[in-house]
């Protein structure tokens, strides 16, 4: 059953157009969101060191659940009060996922005004989501413990 456009989430409405599981939406919403001069960098990095976008990672998994694009902003604008860029890379070589591509990665896929209106057997018998959303991201490393 095809689930309605206007009760998609935002993981759902990504895996749907990009073609991937809900395993594989946080990397692909992260390279979508990654600048795109800088993607081949990003890509080196991670897979040196993840840790470096964790905070990234978290900021993807907060707007997975997200049904409308102003959701996805306040979730934005609280990341961007809550998180400040620390470290080389995210802060020196601006290393980390634009927020604003999310933004327009959000309006574009969850944005109800442009989509065609689900028909009422599609709305009558869509499928809730579980808030448990298979969401992978680097764990941060905590044994870095000075003595």
């Amino acid at each position: 059953m095809m689930i309605s456009k206007t009760n998609q989430t935002f993981c759902q409405a990504v895996c749907e157009r990009y073609q991937c599981s809900a395993e594989k939406y946080p990397l692909v919403v992260w390279r979508l969101c990654l600048p795109r001069g800088k993607r081949w960098l990003g890509r080196l990095v991670f897979l040196v060191s993840p840790n470096v976008f964790y905070d990234d990672f978290i900021l993807i998994r907060d707007v997975s659940m997200d049904t409308r694009p102003q959701d996805i902003e306040l979730e934005v604008e609280s990341f961007r009060r809550t998180y400040r860029f620390r470290g080389f890379f995210r802060r020196d070589l601006n290393l980390r996922l634009s927020t604003r591509a999310l933004l327009r990665l959000g309006w574009e896929l969850l944005d109800q005004e442009h989509q065609p209106a689900a028909n009422d057997l599609e709305t009558e018998f869509v499928h809730k989501p579980s808030p448990d959303v298979p969401v992978a991201f680097p764990s941060r490393n905590r044994s870095n413990t000075t003595g």
